[in-house]
């Protein structure tokens, strides 16, 4: 007799998908040959990606798709646009060293919005001042977490709870207790919600 597919209950609450989700979607990660500390991360960035997009919200169990499986299929897409955001970068990489290869001085770059950015950072500058308000403790301090993740994002283009931990001298496990407390609080959720809005101008206008 073939063994019956565990579906879990669909839901709403961060924390309980969070505690539930994690674990399961770093498996998911390490299928898809991320290494074995890097599909914590992976696990815990998918986790948060789901939430703060509004994913949880979107599931419509009159479609007849499981919750299990809604969230898989949602997991795996996003892994894939990390690994494809990965494949471009490295391409990127490999030709500006061709140009360099040749004698040339510079590379092209792509015009950016200025506007836009300029936008952003009101967003996130206001977002900073909203977390700063909270109280803080010896262990615990969201606008600083906030300010972090933001500097690491623009390095490494992603999320890594191992690389924050190891600057706090925290647990990976705590770090990210705490990220997924920050994502909860009304400032961030103001955050991406002005963010999403753009985003659908942004595919309007295009």
């Amino acid at each position: 007799m073939a063994a019956k597919t565990v579906d879990f209950p669909a839901t709403t609450d961060a924390e309980i998908f969070y505690t539930t989700w994690q674990p399961k979607l770093k498996l998911l990660a390490m299928r898809r040959n991320f290494g074995f500390e890097e599909a914590e991360d992976i696990g815990h960035d998918t986790c948060t990606f789901l939430i703060t997009h509004g994913y949880l919200e979107r599931f419509d169990p009159s479609r007849g798709t499981p919750f299990r499986t809604y969230i898989f299929g949602q997991a795996y897409m996003h892994m894939t646009e990390i690994l494809s955001k990965r494949a471009q970068l490295r391409s990127r990489e490999h030709a500006e060293e061709t140009i360099l290869d040749g004698d040339t001085s510079h590379t092209i770059e792509a015009p950016e919005d200025a506007i836009a950015r300029i936008e952003i950072a009101d967003a996130l500058a206001l977002t900073l001042s909203k977390l700063r308000e909270f109280p803080t403790t010896k262990t615990r301090d969201l606008a600083k977490l906030f300010v972090d993740l933001i500097k690491q994002a623009e390095k490494l283009g992603e999320q890594n709870a191992t690389e924050i931990a190891k600057e706090y001298g925290y647990s990976r496990q705590g770090v990210q207790q705490q990220i997924a407390a920050l994502i909860a609080t009304e400032p961030m959720r103001e955050l991406y919600a002005l963010l999403k809005k753009k985003d659908a101008k942004d595919a309007g206008d295009n």
